[in-house]
């Protein structure tokens, strides 16, 4: 699995701002967290398991977001 980090930071681990929950993405998408899960499992939505949950690095779903994918 490769993350792509912004060239101008400095190089650090991920951060909890990094990561967001499917309660998060449903805020942000005005959807509910049923379609997140659902579409996160059918690989609609970027996403990554982390054990038995699923977590959603942010600069995937932005740039999800502003490709149009979720219009």
């Amino acid at each position: 699995m490769s993350i792509e980090r912004d060239p101008t930071s400095p190089a650090v681990g991920l951060t909890r701002a990094d990561l967001m929950t499917p309660d998060e993405v449903a805020a942000l998408l005005a959807v509910p967290v049923s379609t997140v899960r659902d579409w996160a499992r059918r690989g609609l939505i970027p996403s990554r398991k982390l054990g038995r949950h699923r977590r959603f690095l942010r600069s995937e779903i932005e740039r999800w977001v502003t490709r149009g994918v979720a219009a």
